[in-house]
Protein backbone atom coordinates (compact mmCIF):
# COMPACT_ATOMS: atom_id res chain seq x y z
CA UNK A 1 0.00 0.00 0.00
CA UNK A 2 1.20 3.64 -0.40
CA UNK A 3 2.18 5.75 2.30
CA UNK A 4 -0.06 5.05 5.49
CA UNK A 5 -0.05 8.28 7.60
CA UNK A 6 -3.43 9.46 8.08
CA UNK A 7 -4.26 12.67 6.78
CA UNK A 8 -7.32 14.89 7.26
CA UNK A 9 -8.99 16.05 10.01
CA UNK A 10 -10.66 13.25 12.17
CA UNK A 11 -13.73 15.74 13.96
CA UNK A 12 -15.39 18.37 12.39
CA UNK A 13 -17.51 20.37 15.23
CA UNK A 14 -18.27 18.62 18.62
CA UNK A 15 -20.47 14.77 18.78
CA UNK A 16 -23.64 15.36 20.57
CA UNK A 17 -24.01 13.66 24.54
CA UNK A 18 -25.61 10.71 22.83
CA UNK A 19 -23.44 9.99 19.68
CA UNK A 20 -20.33 10.19 22.41
CA UNK A 21 -22.32 7.32 24.44
CA UNK A 22 -22.23 5.30 21.15
CA UNK A 23 -19.08 6.13 20.36
CA UNK A 24 -18.15 4.42 24.05
CA UNK A 25 -20.59 1.52 24.28
CA UNK A 26 -21.51 0.35 21.26
CA UNK A 27 -18.89 1.01 18.79
CA UNK A 28 -16.76 -1.42 20.60
CA UNK A 29 -19.48 -4.15 20.18
CA UNK A 30 -18.82 -3.47 16.06
CA UNK A 31 -14.75 -4.04 15.95
CA UNK A 32 -14.01 -5.31 12.75
CA UNK A 33 -12.23 -8.39 14.38
CA UNK A 34 -16.03 -9.72 14.13
CA UNK A 35 -16.17 -9.43 10.27
CA UNK A 36 -12.15 -10.73 9.77
CA UNK A 37 -13.64 -14.38 11.75
CA UNK A 38 -13.73 -17.27 9.28
CA UNK A 39 -17.49 -17.29 8.18
CA UNK A 40 -19.70 -18.60 4.87
CA UNK A 41 -21.31 -15.10 4.37
CA UNK A 42 -20.46 -12.91 1.65
CA UNK A 43 -18.15 -10.24 3.00
CA UNK A 44 -18.57 -6.38 1.73
CA UNK A 45 -15.90 -3.83 2.57
CA UNK A 46 -16.57 0.31 2.03
CA UNK A 47 -13.72 2.40 2.54
CA UNK A 48 -14.67 6.22 4.11
CA UNK A 49 -18.66 5.31 4.26
CA UNK A 50 -18.91 9.01 5.28
CA UNK A 51 -22.01 9.42 6.45
CA UNK A 52 -23.14 5.86 6.12
CA UNK A 53 -25.55 6.25 4.02
CA UNK A 54 -24.56 3.60 1.57
CA UNK A 55 -23.38 1.10 3.91
CA UNK A 56 -26.61 0.88 6.01
CA UNK A 57 -28.87 0.80 3.12
CA UNK A 58 -26.99 -2.26 1.39
CA UNK A 59 -26.50 -3.64 4.90
CA UNK A 60 -30.23 -3.30 5.58
CA UNK A 61 -31.40 -5.49 2.33
CA UNK A 62 -28.84 -7.93 2.37
CA UNK A 63 -28.92 -8.92 5.98
CA UNK A 64 -27.39 -12.34 5.16
CA UNK A 65 -24.23 -10.58 4.26
CA UNK A 66 -21.46 -8.92 6.49
CA UNK A 67 -20.47 -5.63 5.77
CA UNK A 68 -17.41 -3.84 7.13
CA UNK A 69 -17.09 0.31 7.14
CA UNK A 70 -13.96 1.96 7.40
CA UNK A 71 -14.08 5.77 8.44
CA UNK A 72 -11.25 7.83 9.94
CA UNK A 73 -14.16 10.83 10.64
CA UNK A 74 -15.81 10.39 13.91
CA UNK A 75 -18.98 12.34 12.93
CA UNK A 76 -19.52 9.92 10.25
CA UNK A 77 -19.11 7.02 12.27
CA UNK A 78 -21.26 8.41 14.91
CA UNK A 79 -24.19 9.07 12.53
CA UNK A 80 -23.58 5.38 11.22
CA UNK A 81 -23.81 4.03 15.07
CA UNK A 82 -27.21 6.23 15.44
CA UNK A 83 -29.11 4.31 12.21
CA UNK A 84 -26.98 1.08 13.12
CA UNK A 85 -28.85 1.16 16.92
CA UNK A 86 -32.47 3.33 16.04
CA UNK A 87 -32.77 -0.26 13.59
CA UNK A 88 -30.80 -2.60 15.52
CA UNK A 89 -28.84 -3.63 12.34
CA UNK A 90 -26.44 -7.14 13.61
CA UNK A 91 -24.13 -7.40 9.99
CA UNK A 92 -22.38 -4.28 9.79
CA UNK A 93 -18.65 -3.68 11.60
CA UNK A 94 -16.84 -0.43 11.87
CA UNK A 95 -13.58 0.62 11.73
CA UNK A 96 -13.08 4.17 13.10
CA UNK A 97 -9.64 4.49 11.48
CA UNK A 98 -7.77 4.74 7.81
CA UNK A 99 -8.65 1.51 6.13
CA UNK A 100 -4.76 1.44 4.71
CA UNK A 101 -3.54 0.29 7.88
CA UNK A 102 -6.26 -2.86 8.39
CA UNK A 103 -6.13 -3.92 4.55
CA UNK A 104 -2.01 -4.50 4.89
CA UNK A 105 -2.67 -7.59 7.40
CA UNK A 106 -5.99 -8.85 6.32
CA UNK A 107 -5.57 -12.69 4.65
CA UNK A 108 -5.96 -13.35 0.43
CA UNK A 109 -9.70 -13.89 -0.95
CA UNK A 110 -11.93 -12.44 1.81
CA UNK A 111 -13.51 -9.59 -0.02
CA UNK A 112 -16.67 -10.32 -2.21
CA UNK A 113 -17.03 -6.65 -2.85
CA UNK A 114 -15.24 -3.75 -2.17
CA UNK A 115 -16.76 -0.13 -2.53
CA UNK A 116 -14.69 3.10 -2.65
CA UNK A 117 -17.41 5.68 -3.05
CA UNK A 118 -16.28 9.34 -3.31
CA UNK A 119 -12.69 9.33 -1.97
CA UNK A 120 -10.71 12.39 -1.01
CA UNK A 121 -9.72 13.34 -4.39
CA UNK A 122 -6.18 15.43 -3.12
CA UNK A 123 -6.61 17.50 -6.39
CA UNK A 124 -3.09 19.13 -5.61
CA UNK A 125 -0.75 17.38 -7.97
CA UNK A 126 1.94 16.98 -5.16
CA UNK A 127 -1.08 15.04 -3.18
CA UNK A 128 -1.80 12.43 -6.05
CA UNK A 129 0.33 9.94 -4.14
CA UNK A 130 -2.40 10.34 -1.51
CA UNK A 131 -4.88 8.97 -3.68
CA UNK A 132 -6.65 5.80 -2.31
CA UNK A 133 -6.98 4.59 -5.82
CA UNK A 134 -3.23 4.80 -6.93
CA UNK A 135 -1.72 1.86 -8.93
CA UNK A 136 0.73 0.48 -5.79
CA UNK A 137 -2.59 -0.34 -4.13
CA UNK A 138 -4.16 -1.87 -6.76
CA UNK A 139 -2.02 -5.60 -6.22
CA UNK A 140 -3.28 -5.58 -2.47
CA UNK A 141 -6.82 -5.06 -3.14
CA UNK A 142 -6.77 -7.63 -6.08
CA UNK A 143 -5.26 -10.12 -3.51
CA UNK A 144 -7.96 -9.43 -0.70
CA UNK A 145 -10.96 -10.23 -3.01
CA UNK A 146 -12.15 -13.81 -3.77
CA UNK A 147 -12.08 -15.40 -7.33
CA UNK A 148 -14.47 -12.62 -9.49
CA UNK A 149 -15.03 -10.48 -6.82
CA UNK A 150 -15.96 -6.80 -7.91
CA UNK A 151 -14.32 -3.43 -6.49
CA UNK A 152 -17.16 -0.73 -7.17
CA UNK A 153 -15.50 3.22 -6.91
CA UNK A 154 -17.45 6.27 -7.60
CA UNK A 155 -16.25 9.86 -8.02
CA UNK A 156 -17.30 13.02 -9.62
CA UNK A 157 -14.00 14.76 -9.63
CA UNK A 158 -13.05 14.91 -12.93
CA UNK A 159 -8.97 14.95 -12.25
CA UNK A 160 -9.46 11.73 -10.07
CA UNK A 161 -11.59 10.46 -12.89
CA UNK A 162 -8.81 11.02 -15.38
CA UNK A 163 -6.42 9.78 -12.90
CA UNK A 164 -8.50 6.51 -12.89
CA UNK A 165 -9.25 5.41 -16.40
CA UNK A 166 -5.19 5.90 -17.20
CA UNK A 167 -4.84 3.73 -14.73
CA UNK A 168 -7.47 1.45 -15.52
CA UNK A 169 -5.90 0.98 -19.25
CA UNK A 170 -2.40 0.34 -18.19
CA UNK A 171 -1.13 -3.36 -18.67
CA UNK A 172 -0.33 -3.98 -15.72
CA UNK A 173 -4.34 -3.31 -14.57
CA UNK A 174 -4.72 -5.13 -17.10
CA UNK A 175 -3.82 -8.17 -15.87
CA UNK A 176 -5.64 -7.87 -12.30
CA UNK A 177 -8.95 -6.85 -13.07
CA UNK A 178 -11.42 -6.47 -15.95
CA UNK A 179 -13.16 -2.84 -16.36
CA UNK A 180 -16.46 -4.26 -17.32
CA UNK A 181 -18.68 -1.35 -17.10
CA UNK A 182 -16.29 1.18 -19.57
CA UNK A 183 -19.17 1.95 -22.26
CA UNK A 184 -20.98 2.77 -19.23
CA UNK A 185 -19.31 4.06 -16.79
CA UNK A 186 -22.14 7.25 -16.85
CA UNK A 187 -24.67 4.71 -15.38
CA UNK A 188 -24.89 3.63 -11.58
CA UNK A 189 -24.46 0.11 -11.13
CA UNK A 190 -27.87 -1.71 -9.63
CA UNK A 191 -27.14 -1.77 -6.48
CA UNK A 192 -26.22 1.76 -6.16
CA UNK A 193 -27.55 4.34 -3.12
CA UNK A 194 -27.30 7.71 -3.41
CA UNK A 195 -25.75 9.35 -0.32
CA UNK A 196 -24.68 13.18 0.80
CA UNK A 197 -21.92 13.53 -1.52
CA UNK A 198 -23.50 12.19 -4.38
CA UNK A 199 -26.18 14.67 -3.70
CA UNK A 200 -23.64 17.88 -3.39
CA UNK A 201 -21.84 16.23 -6.85
CA UNK A 202 -25.04 17.11 -7.86
CA UNK A 203 -25.86 20.31 -6.39
CA UNK A 204 -22.70 21.68 -7.86
CA UNK A 205 -23.55 20.08 -11.46
CA UNK A 206 -20.19 17.49 -11.15
CA UNK A 207 -20.63 14.60 -13.47
CA UNK A 208 -20.12 11.46 -11.59
CA UNK A 209 -18.86 8.33 -13.06
CA UNK A 210 -18.86 4.89 -11.86
CA UNK A 211 -16.34 2.40 -12.49
CA UNK A 212 -16.93 -1.25 -11.93
CA UNK A 213 -13.58 -3.87 -11.33
CA UNK A 214 -13.58 -7.24 -12.08
CA UNK A 215 -11.30 -9.61 -10.26
CA UNK A 216 -9.04 -11.29 -13.48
Amino acid sequence: MTSQRLYGRRRCGSLTQEQNILMQSLLPKLSCENFLKECSEPKIMEIGFGGGEHIFHQATHNPSCLFLGCEPFENGVAHLLQKIEEHNVENISILNGDARFLIAGMKDKVLDVLYLLFPDPWPKKKHWKRRFFHQDNLPTLHRLLKNNGEFRIATDHASYQSWIEEILNSEMTKELFTWVNKDEAFLPWKEYVQTRYHQKALLHDREIRYYILKKN
